[in-house]
Parts: structure tokens; C-alpha cells; sequence
């Protein structure tokens, strides 16, 4: 539908369709955010950690203490060791922006 919205240069149906994806990716989030704070000792929780990145809004601060907040265990195996690479990189370049 948006590839034909987008052919037809129709921007109320591309609106429609946007707010509709937003809406969805909110509760995505919030579900995803809501199973990594309940399930700290969880490798499903660790996994979630990158998904919070796809919000166009994200909070790196919020998803450190994340990070921060899983059991140790998950941090050591090299998954744990690639999210934590993807946060570094991410907090090195928000911090290369403020400068």
C-alpha cells in the first residue's frame, strides 16, 4: 500500500499508513522494554537490548541502565560482549555530537 501511495504521490493515505506504523513500533518497544526490565537474568532480554535502537527517538541513557541492569552472566557470553560493543560505539558517537 505505501509503495502505491507513494507511485500516486498520495500523501493522506502515506500519513494514514506512518501514523499506523508508529503506533505499532510504540508497542513493540514498550513490550520489548517492559520483557528486558522483568527478565533481567533472561538471554531473550539481551537479545531485545539492539531493538530499542529502532526508535527513531531512542534513549541511550535508558537503554545503558539496561544493559547495566542484566545479570552478569548474559554480559559474558558473545552476544553480550557484541551489545555491549554496539552501546560503546553508540555512546562514543553521541558524545562526539556534543562536542
Amino acid at each position: 500500500k505505501m509503495q502505491e501511495a507513494q507511485k500516486a504521490n498520495d500523501t493522506v493515505v502515506m500519513n494514514k499508513l506512518n501514523k499506523e506504523f508508529s503506533k505499532y513500533q510504540e508497542e513493540f518497544l514498550t513490550t520489548n522494554t517492559k520483557y528486558i526490565e522483568d527478565n533481567k537474568s533472561s538471554f531473550i532480554s539481551l537479545l531485545l537490548i539492539p531493538t530499542l535502537f529502532n526508535n527513531p527517538k531512542f534513549d541511550l541513557k535508558a537503554i545503558n541502565k539496561q544493559y547495566d541492569a542484566l545479570d552478569s552472566s548474559l554480559k559474558e557470553t558473545a552476544v553480550g560482549k557484541k551489545v555491549k560493543k554496539q552501546l560503546d560505539d553508540a555512546n562514543k558517537a553521541q558524545t562526539s555530537k556534543k562536542k
